[in-house]
């Protein structure tokens, strides 16, 4: 008989979270994570988000090492652990052929705060979509994370023969560990995903911006040909 693991603990629903989008969305959104009565079960625990994150977003794993760097302006906010699945930063959303990723980071807590209420931002950026006939946007969702805290079990029971261990994210952690999750608590019914517009060229005008794209393009290369030759011929003249 396969058994699941006992390690997932749900902690009292007034330990919560709710997520949503800085507005406006734009081309590179910014996911906010707003946690409530955040206290750790142990002073040996860290708190880690775990996102899934569909084909039409991705993330930029250089530009998120710099959630764990200090500077004048801010402390450092988390750290990421690890990305699995889509992570070309190019592509195009038609040239995906997987259907997403995921990643796992870890939210830094600081216990020396009094307020337990904060709010943890990660860096999105969106693919280019299809273009919408008759339409400027094209709506996504994005299912919430999953939030927990991870524990060492330092009086770990020994587990049964036939139980299940080291799914997904649990591979990352070692045996001994307990997970306590926090509550999801969406303000719009039982909703646990949070919808935006991803800017899109209109069908009806794809010639025409593509056409004034490459004038645009054009017009700058031959600006930036000419002052390159116009330095060269003044040089010249001065030699």
């Amino acid at each position: 008989m396969v058994r699941y693991p006992k390690q997932h603990r749900q902690l009292p629903v007034s330990s919560s979270y709710r997520a949503d989008f800085s507005k406006p969305v734009g081309l590179h959104p910014k996911h906010n994570l707003h946690l409530s009565n955040i206290e750790s079960p142990d002073q040996h625990c860290r708190l880690y988000s775990k996102y899934t994150i569909p084909k039409a977003l991705f993330v930029d794993k250089y530009q998120l090492a710099d959630l764990d760097r200090s500077t004048a302006m801010s402390t450092a906010k988390g750290k990421l652990i690890a990305v699995w699945g889509e992570t070309d930063l190019e592509a195009p959303v038609w040239s995906v052929d997987g259907w997403g990723s995921e990643l796992l980071v870890e939210i830094y807590h600081n216990s020396d705060i009094q307020s337990s209420d904060f709010t943890f931002e990660l860096p999105l950026h969106s693919r280019y979509e299809f273009p919408q006939m008759n339409s400027t946007s094209v709506t996504q969702n994005l299912p919430w994370p999953i939030v927990f805290w991870v524990c060492p079990d330092f009086q770990q029971e020994q587990r049964h023969i036939g139980e299940i261990k080291g799914l997904g994210y649990e591979s990352l952690f070692p045996d001994n560990t307990l997970y306590y999750h926090l509550t999801p608590s969406p303000e719009d019914g039982d909703v646990l995903s949070t919808s935006f517009n991803i800017p899109v060229a209109p069908f009806n005008q794809y010639d025409r911006i593509q056409w004034l794209s490459v004038t645009v393009l054009l017009t700058a290369t031959i600006y930036i040909l000419y002052k390159i030759v116009s330095n060269i011929g003044r040089k010249t003249k001065a030699d």
